[in-house]
């Protein structure tokens, strides 16, 4: 009964995905889950070819594909306990026989179970690729794991090792942001204001989006913060002469983002660039091509500082989630105001910020953002270790 109930679950998880009706390529390395859970919906295997090379590879796409062979035989071979999805991924990998894999969807607890799944010694590698607390990884048992995580900074290797105790944290920054070298001498945008902007559900704005301490949340409630501050940082354009670009973080195919802004900037000089579906770096070419980036909490935000580019943030949602984990620089304590942050929604602090951080000499820039960005992430191109540890699997 529990088989067949697990058989039907995973088949109704499936009904929308694409179907693959050959083998995977046996390889040394595989990576594991290549889409991301955002609006991007990019192939993350895109910036491993870019780590790996052209060494060869295969993909284990579990979250668009399915491989229809892997899927039969799992089922047919199944005589275990295991949840028919984990059994199907320890058939697929099997089947690979990677030595190596590599996730960079930190927070799928599917890969931890990689280890205690196969039936050979087999090395784990995951690469964090965004914020937020990662209090998920507490459902894990404590013999699943991982061999390496690459983090953003040492304090979220704090957090990853208070759920994996197994694992060598290895601080490298961005995977992405490391891996984007496209050199910008002039400045475009005068001020960007990176969108952290998801249509409503249904278009209905009091749809409930998720539930936060058992509470509610409906997608207005969400983002109320951000409509209050894109319209605090337009009036601070109007008074300084500036003009104000928005990153889009949607394709834009049915323009829901750009209706939602033309709504709040109606009087100011500004304009809007929708995200490329055809580079995974089109965002990187708005922010780093600016005079000063604004941020309410966004990944790129910080992205954007740890390369030096002049960033201001306004972390508005920290009444949201986890207690503390959408506060300025979380995992690491910063006060609730600084010198390029604040949590006031008042616009004279606002103003002030975006002020300042304009009139600062390149001197002064530089000494503020190193003190901060270190705590927060890093920027390391050259990802030694990482390089390393896959250029070692290279030449088993």
């Amino acid at each position: 009964m529990n088989s067949l109930h697990f058989m039907l679950k995973f088949i109704y998880k499936i009904k929308k995905k694409k179907f693959d009706f050959f083998l995977p390529q046996k390889s040394t390395f595989l990576i594991f889950d290549t889409y991301s859970n955002t609006v991007e919906k990019y192939k993350g295997n895109e910036l491993f070819h870019e780590l790996i090379g052209n060494y060869p590879y295969s993909v284990f796409d579990i979250t668009g594909s399915v491989n229809v062979l892997i899927l039969l035989k799992s089922i047919l071979t199944n005589f275990s306990r295991i949840p028919l999805t984990e059994f199907y991924i320890k058939t697929y990998i099997e089947s690979v026989s990677p030595k190596c894999v590599i996730t960079n969807v930190d927070n799928n607890l599917l890969f931890y179970k990689i280890k205690n799944l196969v039936d050979y010694k087999i090395t784990t590698i995951s690469i964090q690729n965004g914020l937020g607390d990662k209090s998920a990884l507490k459902n894990l048992k404590e013999n699943e794991g991982c061999d390496y995580i690459f983090t953003f900074s040492d304090s979220y290797s704090n957090i990853f090792l208070k759920y994996i105790k197994n694992a060598k944290c290895i601080t490298i920054g961005s995977l992405k942001n490391n891996i984007y070298n496209k050199s910008i001498f002039k400045k475009e945008h005068q001020i960007t204001y990176i969108s952290n902007y998801t249509p409503p559900p249904k278009n209905d704005i009091n749809e409930i989006i998720f539930y936060d301490n058992d509470s509610a949340i409906t997608w207005i409630d969400f983002y109320k913060d951000e409509i209050y501050l894109i319209q605090n940082i337009a009036k601070s354009c109007a008074i300084l002469n500036l003009k104000l670009t928005i990153c889009g973080r949607t394709f834009n195919v049915n323009q829901h983002e750009f209706k939602f802004y033309e709504n709040l900037l109606k009087d100011i000089d500004w304009l809007y660039i929708p995200r490329k579906q055809n580079s995974i770096f089109s965002s990187y070419d708005v922010v780093f091509n600016s005079n000063l980036v604004v941020s309410l909490d966004s990944t790129l935000g910080y992205e954007s500082i740890s390369r030096g580019i002049r960033t201001v943030f306004f972390p508005h949602r920290m009444s949201f989630g986890e207690k503390g984990s959408n506060s300025f620089g979380w995992p690491s304590f910063f006060p609730k105001s600084g010198s390029i942050w604040t949590i006031s929604k008042d616009f004279e602090n606002i103003y002030t910020i975006i002020k300042n951080t304009l009139e600062l000499s390149e001197l002064e820039w530089v000494e503020t953002y190193k003190k901060i960005s270190k705590n927060i992430i890093e920027y390391d191109p050259e990802m030694y270790m990482l390089k390393l540890i896959i250029n070692n699997f290279k030449i088993i």
